[in-house]
């Protein structure tokens, strides 16, 4: 992958170096500052914005389009455009929660049902593919097939393609007048999330469906169970941890960890890809957030999840709540 901002690429080096050791929070900031998406140093691309749906009534919700160049050049022209579908309540709003999909989602079947609930709540919601996801896949190739790709280099680059985009898409949201934002998702969104939002403190909501940390345990063992996968070949596990580290919700998880009570987690008592000692150490490390253990694996736990879904709305408004009046708390003093 080409950057169009080498330097991006250059600050990604820099924090990996500091990545491999033992990290105070104030390293961690540092390293996080390196990361995270800033349009003065990263470009601020144009973005597109089409209405797509009008409310119907009060209760109702206006959708527009939205889709911008990626700040990263993939080798596939459909990747590197940016888009995601933005649900505005009818009365209007100024929270809003960014919504990423899981591996290989074909569509937003899943996501329109914490979209409902979100929008239930007075939230806006952004539903957003994430790289070679939906249109932004090639022809002949399925969602989200090439971003986990056979070398870790490749699902690195995806990896961070990932963080700038939904960067992109926060900017431009602030810019819209969306004060107030947050970040949900399911597997590969989940992870991206939980990064991200150990990665910018900015965002201030998390709702995190099957996600948890050390991902090069993930990686391996998905590795171990696909013979076109080399990547155990390639790396030792704890090579690879040193590699997955930068973008691992487990590293930034210190500095989510001062917005706990904002972080909802949802995970599997027999997942076999986010294995629960995964999860255990992201909970513990997040400061022990509110989580929910639902029956199943990664797959089968599918029918169980909808029960915690009805209640992610009324999660996301209280947590926004809640920013609301210590943000009023400190103006008065």
């Amino acid at each position: 992958m080409k950057m169009k901002n080498a330097l991006y690429s250059c600050l990604l080096l820099v924090c990996f170096a500091g990545l491999c050791f033992g990290e105070s929070v104030s390293e961690l900031e540092s390293m996080a500052a390196k990361l995270k998406y800033d349009p003065e140093r990263d470009g601020f691309p144009e973005v597109t914005k089409v209405q797509t749906q009008e409310a119907r009534n009060e209760s109702g919700f206006n959708e527009w389009k939205i889709s911008f160049p990626s700040l990263i050049e993939s080798p596939h022209e459909s990747n590197n455009t940016a888009y995601g579908f933005l649900r505005v309540p009818a009365a209007g709003s100024d929270r809003v929660m960014i919504i990423l999909p899981f591996h290989m989602a074909n569509d937003f079947t899943l996501d329109n049902v914490f979209a409902g609930r979100y929008l239930s709540e007075g939230i806006a919601a952004l539903l957003m593919p994430l790289p070679y996801q939906m249109d932004r896949a090639p022809e002949g190739h399925r969602s989200g097939e090439l971003f986990t790709g056979n070398t870790i280099e490749i699902s690195g680059d995806n990896f961070k393609q990932s963080l700038l985009d939904v960067g992109v898409a926060t900017a431009y949201l602030k810019k819209e007048g969306f004060a107030h934002v947050g970040l949900s998702g399911v597997s590969l969104g989940g992870h991206v999330s939980a990064a991200l939002f150990g990665i910018d403190d900015g965002y201030e909501v998390a709702v995190l469906f099957l996600v948890g940390g050390n991902i090069h345990h993930i990686l391996y063992n998905d590795a171990l169970k696909d013979e076109e996968n080399t990547i155990e070949e390639e790396y030792t596990i704890e090579e690879l941890g040193e590699v997955t580290r930068p973008w691992d919700p487990l590293t930034f998880a210190p500095l989510a960890k001062l917005r706990k009570e904002n972080i909802m987690m949802v995970n599997a008592t027999n997942d076999d890809r986010v294995l629960p000692e995964n999860t255990r150490i992201l909970h513990e490390t997040l400061g022990e957030p509110e989580i929910t253990w639902v029956p199943g694996g990664h797959e089968t736990s599918a029918p169980f999840l909808f029960a915690p879904m009805m209640k992610v709305g009324r999660f996301a408004k209280a947590a926004f709540d809640r920013v609301r009046d210590t943000h009023s708390q400190d103006e008065d003093f």
